[in-house]
């Protein structure tokens, strides 16, 4: 049922996990989370 909604999630996450990393790496050098998106 949720395929879809999953699927775009997903797609989103990946999308935003790069730009997302980079602020990590950049905001928080000793702290790597690459799964803490949300916060």
């Amino acid at each position: 049922m949720n395929l879809d909604d999953k699927s775009l999630f997903l797609g989103a996450m990946e999308d935003v996990q790069p730009l997302k990393r980079h602020n990590d790496v950049h905001w928080h050098p000793e702290r790597k989370t690459p799964r803490r998106a949300a916060g």
